[in-house]
């Protein structure tokens, strides 16, 4: 579905910062892992030698899964305690499969989670426990594979490296292993996704890695969406279905169906049109602007902290808001405040068009929201309030200011909603609509 990763260090059509980039070099080292490594039983690094056999990964998972080392040293150096031993029982086979898998664990990483110099200085250290010194093939290699990266795949990745190195091992072995089931398995994307599901209940985890080896060994077929999390906030972005209960295959399926309904919607194919982007990906800044409510889309890929605001919204941009209601930060805007049918359940935002805006929000009200109060049989958000600006920028400081008074009083929940009296919520609207009134 997405062969490209959104990167603020190209330079697009229209002179700006900003496009999509394709991850070729990615993409095209793991469809060769999977022709030479899964189908067969070579290696990536080493030409000829048989490295990815059921053999390897037998004394693999012996040596590192059902050995864990549960001192404070670092993955690296726990590792070469776990790995080392090999080489002085002539396993070093096995130590080069361990480097391998690492390198297809790291390859969608961006340099924001893992520099690709630290992934190669990683395993030319790993290689060297089993004193291989001829290492020009494999660094040619690396930096053809690691040229481009997938995505973001965050902090937990890194730090929850050794829970997901063993589950691609248990993974892969079991791959390796049935050997009667792959083709079976590598049928389609689902009947991919299906094993995998299978082999992490097996292990009682939700790694990461489930997502990854789905995506690169079927790229046109899933989404670059690396995150649970992530994939739980475009479906409550978007969807009419709760994401409690889904299972991950019924989540993949869920998104394909809302990127079907964006790629079919004319305001977003204008809007693409206008940014010169031919794919749509949902990392894209004003499509993440949407579903991510700690993202910031002014360009930069960062987050803010929860910590410092309750809901910062996108900041004004040419981008996508509402439901599919193009945002325009020059336009005249208004702040709006609106009320839960007779609960006191209020909402504030800003909208060119507040009136549409509280129409659709209505038509998606949120499943939190229907646990947090009883009755709800008929409510509905209505428009309570609302102050003119001259433009979007002015609205989104005043809906700014409103936000942190009701996050100091504590009134607000972990989204741009409060649950205070009537009196005292119009006592702050009314505060900082003099406070913030514009020059």
């Amino acid at each position: 579905m997405s062969r490209y990763a959104w990167s603020n260090n190209i330079i697009n059509a229209s002179g700006g910062k900003g496009g999509l980039q394709e991850t070729r070099s990615a993409l095209k080292a793991a469809e060769e892992w999977k022709e030479q490594c899964l189908q067969d039983n070579g290696s990536m690094f080493f030409e000829g030698r048989q490295i990815w056999t059921p053999q390897n990964f037998e004394i693999l998972r012996e040596s590192y899964n059902r050995s864990p080392d549960i001192s404070e040293k670092d993955f690296m150096k726990k590792l070469e305690g776990q790995l080392r031993p090999l080489h002085e029982a002539n396993q070093d086979d096995v130590i080069i499969l361990m480097a391998e898998i690492l390198w297809l664990m790291w390859l969608p990483q961006s340099p924001r989670n893992m520099r690709a110099e630290e992934k190669k200085s990683n395993i030319r250290k790993i290689l060297s426990w089993a004193d291989i010194k001829d290492l020009a093939r494999v660094e040619h290699f690396l930096d053809q594979s690691y040229e481009n990266h997938i995505a973001n795949l965050g902090t937990w990745y890194n730090r929850r490296r050794w829970p997901e190195s063993t589950y691609a091992i248990h993974l892969l072995h079991q791959l390796k292993e049935e050997t009667t089931h792959l083709e079976t398995r590598l049928a389609t994307h689902k009947s991919f996704a299906l094993f995998c599901d299978e082999v992490a209940k097996d292990l009682s985890r939700n790694p990461q890695f489930r997502h990854v080896i789905i995506y690169l060994l079927f790229p046109d077929d899933c989404e670059r969406i690396f995150s649970r999390e992530d994939k739980k906030k475009i479906i409550r972005r978007w969807s009419e279905h709760s994401h409690n209960k889904m299972t991950p295959r019924e989540m993949d399926a869920e998104i394909a169906a809302i990127r079907e309904k964006l790629e079919s919607n004319s305001e977003i194919k204008e809007l693409q049109n206008d940014q010169d982007q031919e794919h749509l990906d949902f990392y894209q800044p004003w499509i993440r602007a949407e579903w991510d409510t700690g993202y910031i889309a002014n360009g930069k890929d960062e987050k803010q902290s929860r910590s410092k605001s309750v809901r910062s919204g996108p900041v004004p941009s040419e981008s996508i808001t509402g439901y599919f209601v193009i945002r325009d930060p020059n336009r005249p805007a208004s702040t709006y405040l609106l009320h839960f049918g007779n609960h006191d359940m209020w909402k504030v935002g800003w909208a060119h068009n507040p009136e549409k805006r509280c129409a659709d929000i209505n038509k998606h009200i949120p499943f939190e929201l229907l646990e947090e109060l009883p009755n709800l049989k008929g409510c509905r958000w209505t428009l309570h309030k609302t102050q003119k600006r001259r433009n979007a920028r002015s609205a989104q400081r005043l809906e700014q200011a409103i936000l942190r008074e009701l996050k100091r009083k504590k009134w607000t929940t972990d989204t741009e909603r409060a649950k205070c009296k009537e009196n005292a919520i119009l006592e702050i609207w009314d505060k900082q609509v003099k406070e913030n009134s514009p020059p």
